[in-house]
């Protein structure tokens, strides 16, 4: 799903019911990987990361591939659990289950100036929704450039799609009906 639409909040429910009919998974998000990614280049500061990856464009390319290379790598190694907005163009069919989450714009800038956790808490819920229209644009064409696949595909190339426009409870109980029917294909 594209940013704040619930990623990291479903991956984790999705790991707790799991554990529940005894699948042990390991979670991994992109984050931990970009960390991983700004060690390996010798960074240890990821907002001088994030500002070089965004002054060069060259630097950002190879960092993109890295960070792609160590998901798909990590994917077919460990197996998991792993949430990225881009990551169904780098597992793609490689992944057992791809699942995209989707949530209304108004619903997302509303979740986020609410969360404490984050940078955009208590600011206004339009300017959050701009910078979530923009950042979604970005992935978009990052999508296109580098996997060749266009945002309107996006949710027929994953095996499922949850809508997250409601409560993290009306998500949990998605989530465990999602866990019920894979549990009985085990």
């Amino acid at each position: 799903g594209m940013c704040g639409t619930g990623k990291d909040t479903a991956a984790l429910i999705l790991q707790e019911e799991l554990k529940k009919v005894g699948i042990k998974l390991e979670l991994k998000n992109a984050g931990d990987f970009f960390r991983g990614v700004a060690k390996e280049m010798g960074y240890d500061n990821l907002d001088e990361f994030s500002e070089a990856r965004s002054k060069d464009e060259e630097l950002a390319k190879k960092i993109d591939i890295r960070l792609d290379e160590t998901i798909l790598e990590h994917g077919l190694k460990n197996g998991g659990i792993i949430t990225s907005r881009l990551s169904i163009g780098v597992l793609g069919d490689e992944a057992d289950i791809r699942i995209f989450i989707l949530a209304d714009v108004d619903r997302v800038a509303e979740r986020i100036s609410k969360d404490e956790n984050r940078k955009d808490f208590n600011k206004p819920k339009e300017e959050i929704k701009s910078r979530f229209l923009n950042r979604n644009k970005s992935d978009m064409e990052t999508y296109e450039k580098l996997y060749n696949i266009k945002y309107s595909e996006v949710e027929t190339r994953n095996s499922l799609v949850i809508r997250n426009d409601g409560t993290k409870e009306e998500l949990r109980k998605q989530i465990k009906e999602i866990v019920v029917i894979v549990s009985g294909l085990i």
